[in-house]
């Protein structure tokens, strides 16, 4: 589920949080998607699971960034099992990405340039990427890597409510569902201001 107009909606009605007030507070890490908005800026160089570094390291400088300005993390990735209610919608998403796939490789041998739109659509996350996150992670001090038993979002919720993080960043609408009482998303591209949601 995502919420119609979730960005324009915080952007609007909720204060900005610069990084310097989230010192001394963890932050549990929606990481999925945040790779997936970071990927999707560099489709057009992943197409085919061709290796290219830039969403690697749009996210370690997000991360180097909230570790600079004194927070500590939880980076909670998506474990292997979904829910019964979500698994048909994963596999028609699988499937309409695979449907991608294989257009935007007929538009190749065809000899047409695809669109932006078009390597989005076929867009997958690579296996590279999230090995190098988890090795970057347990390389560092005040970074706690989490593989949910399901879901990255439902289980980064749980931390927050639970008192183990203080706030949930993720760029994603779906917390609000989970019940998050302390939503960031990250806004302005690669700073590190954050809009804040208090749910009650």
């Amino acid at each position: 589920m995502t919420f119609k107009n979730w960005g324009k909606m915080t952007r609007v009605c909720a204060p900005i949080v610069r990084k310097a007030q989230l010192r001394g507070k963890t932050i549990a890490i929606d990481m999925g998607s945040i790779i997936y908005l970071a990927c999707l800026r560099y489709s057009t160089s992943l197409y085919d699971g061709a290796f290219t570094s830039g969403p690697y390291y749009v996210v370690i400088d997000l991360l180097r960034n909230l570790l600079d300005a004194g927070c500590r993390l939880i980076v909670v990735v998506d474990g292997d099992e979904r829910p019964v209610e979500k698994r048909a919608c994963c596999e028609e998403r699988r499937a309409k990405t695979n449907a991608a796939c294989d257009a935007l490789a007929a538009a190749l041998r065809a000899g047409r340039e695809p669109t932006k739109e078009e390597y989005d659509a076929a867009l997958r996350i690579p296996s590279w990427l999230w090995i190098r996150l988890r090795d970057w992670c347990r390389s560092q001090v005040d970074v706690a890597f989490v593989v949910a038993p399901q879901e990255a979002d439902a289980q980064a919720a749980y931390l927050v409510r639970a008192g183990y993080a203080d706030h949930e960043l993720t760029p994603d609408g779906d917390a609000v569902c989970f019940g998050t009482p302390s939503i960031l998303r990250p806004v302005g591209g690669d700073q590190l201001f954050a809009s804040i949601l208090r749910v009650s």
